[in-house]
């Protein structure tokens, strides 16, 4: 499994060869706010909500990132931003992943009411759509909201704190993010509750995000963490869409044999998820957050001594 960061320009996610991290978070950080606004603009909305609402996604991952010198209340207000905006765009979204889920559990099985229960599903996601992103007044208010904080990261005093926050200062933003996937990973394994799946799956997509921004350092390194890192949470994410299929088949009258079917093979296919993220997780959360932080900092700081201090010319 392999993610879709190829499709996205280096710049735009990465910090640079040689690039002080805060002003490659200040400039990653633009890019994605630029990406969100695009989503927006373009033709198939569908696909540019999605664009949109995973480019807000890995901002939040890079405010976490620099929490240190933003503070506390400057991250918690913009993190807030940020969130209430993809919130906005949550329900058309959601509606469509409903559908999509679906036909992934129907596809090459023929059972009866299975066509029923999609063409409620679609009539539900085209009044989500209409309502929400369909509506031109929505998307400006929402390119609004997006264009707004764009403006306040690279403006001071966010922009000039970020781009000045020295390689160390990510380091309490990546403990933090580590620290909430490896509880999150023992809440969710122990109890098992699809909350609790769902609070991991969060924690891990915030990592990785985290993780292909830093992977500059050592990209065959820190990159495989971050790919691993995107397949146990598209492993979590089937889970949870998956479950909130199940909970809207449980809340609809049964619709001919499709209902019982539909809900038995979603608990099957969860527990074989389930089994398939254990693994994945005690790999990518195997250490503890001081030695994975270690770790990471030393790569960071044996790439600046590489990049930084020029080489020796030959001799004859």
């Amino acid at each position: 499994m392999v993610s879709d960061l190829a499709l996205i320009p280096y710049a735009d996610v990465r910090i640079g060869i040689g690039e002080p991290i805060g002003v490659g978070v200040r400039r990653v950080g633009l890019a994605q706010f630029d990406r969100a606004i695009t989503g927006l603009a373009g033709p198939d909305l569908g696909e540019g909500v999605h664009t949109t609402r995973k480019a807000l996604k890995r901002l939040r991952a890079l405010l976490a990132l620099a929490r240190r010198p933003l503070g506390k209340t400057e991250t918690r207000r913009a993190d807030v931003v940020l969130r209430d905006t993809g919130r906005r765009l949550a329900p058309a979204r959601d509606a469509d992943v409903l559908v999509e889920t679906l036909d992934g559990l129907v596809v090459g099985v023929e059972i009866e009411g299975a066509g029923a229960l999609r063409s409620e599903l679609v009539a539900a996601r085209d009044v989500a759509f209409v309502r929400g992103v369909g509506d031109p007044e929505v998307r400006t208010e929402v390119t609004e909201m997006i264009g707004e904080a764009r403006r306040n990261w690279d403006g001071d005093p966010v922009g000039e704190s970020l781009a000045g926050m020295p390689d160390a200062a990510v380091e309490d933003g990546l403990h933090r993010t580590y620290r909430r996937g490896l509880r999150r990973m023992a809440r969710a394994l122990d109890r098992g509750s699809e909350v609790d799946f769902h609070e991991w799956r969060k924690a891990v997509k915030g990592l990785r995000y985290q993780l292909e921004t830093l992977s500059t350092a050592w990209p065959d390194v820190i990159g495989g963490m971050a790919e691993t890192a995107y397949e146990l949470g598209e492993i979590l994410g089937t889970e949870h869409d998956l479950a909130v299929l199940g909970t809207e088949i449980e809340g609809r009258d049964p619709v001919g044999d499709a209902s019982a079917f539909l809900l038995d093979r979603i608990a099957a296919s969860r527990c074989d998820l389930r089994t398939a993220a254990r693994p994945l997780g005690m790999r990518v959360f195997a250490e503890e957050p001081d030695a994975f932080v270690r770790r990471l900092a030393a790569y960071w700081a044996a790439h600046r001594r590489a990049t930084v201090r020029p080489v020796a010319p030959l001799r004859r």
